[in-house]
């Protein structure tokens, strides 16, 4: 399929990037509090008695990459390596609960706190500090290694080139690594913008993929690959791990075909963010009814510290 004008794709990114770029006053206020989160959180371990190694601001808020009403900010509470992990989950949480607003206990791999602070919402996630990434204690404590390891490397041209191709994602309705999208994380995002240098360079690059696709052939394949696996791509501070492992083979399907069809009909559409279709009560009565089926509901309590897309 011949691509289009590469005009008709200029002008369509540089309207799209003007509408998803955050504003320079959001960008100081992420930036104070960012400066704040890490200050309060080092004050507030202290005075507790169990000091933190670091607190650590990482992910898109640190590196500017975010979309302008998409905005998380990662504060990790860093604790020595030989903290109890009972420790670690009960003294995190403690942190949290002082340093942000309405606090809400969420699980991963262990307890962390969502809440609000100055007017973002902060995930507040206890970890260690480590000296080397290739031997995580827990899940989180690569993230200081992917911080440096993408911060040593961005240009200002990469970070529009992230949130364009984030908008694009997004409009596919496959951005994130939960287990609800099975999609693109956003340091995989990073790390293919760094690698392929814009939005229309991934795309061209993965209208020549298969599936699956392994994208340093080079290298050997991490251990324990699913079979289902779809992309491979050994994260760089530790190739023993694929970034790419939560991503479906059907969505990076999808993304082959979106690329194929955003290069030859550049659309302003393509960036909008997708939203599932709902069915009025009576349309679902129509169409069960032309089927001959019943739907049926149950009701069942819900634990709130249970993660939204694990249920």
């Amino acid at each position: 399929m011949p691509e289009s004008p590469p005009a008709d794709a200029d002008r369509i990114e540089h309207q799209v990037l003007e509408r998803i770029s955050p504003p320079a006053e959001l960008m100081a206020r992420v930036d104070r509090a960012r400066r704040t989160l890490v200050e309060r959180a080092e004050t507030i371990a202290r005075s507790r008695g169990r000091p933190l190694v670091r607190a650590l601001v990482a992910g898109s808020a640190a590196r500017g990459t975010y979309i302008a009403d998409r905005l998380d900010i990662d504060l990790f509470l860093l604790y020595p390596p030989d903290t109890p992990r009972p420790v670690l989950a009960e003294e995190g949480l403690a942190v949290g609960r002082e340093l942000v607003r309405h606090p809400e206990q969420r699980y991963a791999e262990h307890p962390y706190l969502r809440g609000e602070f100055e007017g973002f919402r902060v995930e507040a996630v206890p970890g260690y500090a480590i000296d080397d990434p290739a031997h995580p204690i827990s899940a989180v404590d690569r993230t200081p290694f992917h911080q440096e390891y993408l911060a040593q490397r961005q240009t200002p041209e990469m970070v529009g080139q992230v949130r364009l191709t984030k908008q694009f994602l997004r409009g596919l309705g496959i951005l994130g690594s939960e287990a609800r999208t099975e999609g693109f994380s956003g340091y995989l995002v990073e790390l293919l913008i760094l690698r392929f240098g814009t939005l229309r360079g991934l795309l061209r690059e993965a209208c020549r993929w298969s599936i699956p696709t392994r994208l340093d052939a080079a290298s050997r394949d991490p251990p324990r690959l699913p079979g289902e696996v779809a992309l491979i791509l050994p994260d760089p501070v530790d190739p023993e791990r694929n970034v790419a492992s939560a991503l479906s083979r059907a969505h990076l399907g999808l993304f082959i075909l979106a690329a194929r069809e955003y290069l030859a009909r550049p659309s302003e559409a393509w960036f909008v963010p997708y939203q599932a279709p709902r069915l009025s009560r009576e349309d679902a009565r129509r169409r069960t009814g032309e089927r001959g089926t019943h739907v049926a509901v149950v009701g069942l309590p819900r634990d709130r510290a249970v993660v939204d897309d694990t249920l």
